[in-house]
């Protein structure tokens, strides 16, 4: 599947190359079947000042009462969204979701892991959890299912008809930022908005090769200009090249995606949370939208080389508590889901994952690792990354600011229709054509 001969990494070896360059970066493995990965030196609290002044004193650090906004630290260039500087042990960092919810990160001291540190807060009735680390790539069960795969302009599907689908309609797109060069792409030029801090880095070691993510944000773009041709997008990078993101940067972006007055929110991205939690910073950001017209389209996740999972897969899972989340699965058929794709009673949807042509950047993989392939542009491609933005651009398409037809209007029409043709697959929800 990946191709390249005997160079290739396996999906372990890739994964053990990353974590030794991320220090910041845990992986807890229960069994086979259950791992997640959290930021080991940081938990997300909530309550009032009290409770947090009695969390410090839980925790063992001196309480300091300045509280930060949530900053990005971009040197010049661009390199994506990332958390503001690691602060001293004992200071607070709100989140820049809503003042008023009163939800913090705080760095935990050298030694104490962030699991052992919820538990004592736990124990004493203080409201925390972890900073999960959610992914847009394959070595934790996240997206895609394999590797793109070369393919020339020529292999690029045409656009719907009607270019006026999905006109006054926003899209965010909340992946690993969109390629500096991707007005090249006659359907993605003029219909994108992003800044310097939301261009995808494509190689962040660097090496001189395309990471195992780069070019998945500007992937998911062409995939939504395709089926909504009148719709613009929002770019932000909360993902690095290697499809690797925190947790409260993704909650923070969703907060400034629905401010910025985005009425969809794409996440082909996601992952497995401590004992299959709800994560706290996500749940707070997405309840947040109740009142809004803001629909969030998540993918489902991909199992790559393992049994596809049921369990909770994070954002994707909010489905089940919020009706504004739609949890997309990627589907073959009417009748089949793809082998590679999660299931679960969450999964609002399914629609084709498999093999999608889209827009991609240009570059070279490492020949060591995925082998030497060249891309000018454009890619194949599969996975619930991929289906996602299917159903985000099918609900965009309806939409339609002018006659009054509001995300959450176009979400309800889209999916009755599906519910219409429905054959049942078990765990993966109606099928979307």
């Amino acid at each position: 599947m990946n191709g390249g001969g005997s160079g290739d990494m396996t999906n372990q070896e890739r994964r053990q190359k990353y974590l030794n360059r991320r220090e910041d970066i845990a992986v807890a493995i229960i069994d086979d079947d259950h791992s997640y990965l959290y930021r080991p030196r940081q938990v997300i609290l909530r309550g009032d000042p009290a409770s947090r002044a009695q969390a410090g004193a839980v925790l063992g650090l001196e309480f300091s009462a300045r509280v930060q906004p949530t900053i990005f630290d971009v040197p010049s260039g661009g390199q994506g969204r990332s958390e503001s500087p690691p602060l001293q042990p004992g200071r607070l960092l709100r989140l820049g979701i809503d003042p008023s919810l009163q939800v913090e990160r705080r760095y935990v001291p050298v030694g104490l892991d962030a699991r052992e540190a919820i538990t004592r807060l736990r124990g004493q009735g203080i409201d925390g959890s972890l900073n999960h680390i959610f992914c847009g790539e394959q070595y934790w069960a996240g997206e895609p299912a394999a590797l793109p795969e070369p393919v020339s302009a020529s292999d690029l599907p045409d656009v719907d008809d009607d270019p006026k689908l999905g006109a006054g309609v926003k899209v965010a797109i909340l992946d690993t930022g969109i390629d500096r060069a991707a007005n090249r792409h006659a359907r993605l030029r003029g219909h994108t908005v992003v800044t310097a801090d939301d261009i995808d880095r494509l190689d962040g070691e660097p090496n001189g090769y395309l990471d195992h993510e780069a070019g998945h944000g500007t992937f998911v773009a062409g995939i939504i200009m395709r089926h909504a041709p009148g719709a613009s997008f929002f770019s932000y990078a909360v993902l690095d090249p290697a499809g690797v993101g925190h947790e409260t940067v993704i909650a923070d972006a969703i907060t400034e995606a629905a401010n910025e007055g985005c009425q969809i929110i794409n996440m082909s991205l996601g992952g497995y949370t401590w004992n299959d939690e709800a994560p706290g910073a996500l749940q707070n950001a997405i309840e947040q939208l109740r009142d809004k017209d803001v629909v969030v389209v998540a993918a489902a996740g991909n199992a790559f080389d393992e049994a596809p999972s049921q369990r909770p897969f994070w954002p994707a899972a909010f489905s089940e508590t919020f009706p504004w989340v739609v949890a997309v699965a990627a589907g073959n058929s009417e009748t089949n889901l793809a082998p590679f794709s999660n299931r679960g009673r969450w999964v609002t949807c399914r629609t084709n994952g498999e093999d999608v042509v889209s827009t991609y950047v240009r570059g070279t993989w490492d020949p060591d690792d995925g082998g030497a392939k060249r891309f000018d542009g454009y890619a194949r491609w599969s996975g619930t990354s991929f289906a996602a933005p299917r159903v985000a651009a099918a609900i965009a398409a309806k939409t339609s600011p002018s006659t009054n037809v509001t995300a959450r209007n176009a979400r309800d029409q889209v999916l009755p229709q599906a519910q219409s043709s429905r054959v049942p697959v078990d765990g993966g929800g109606v099928f979307i054509r």
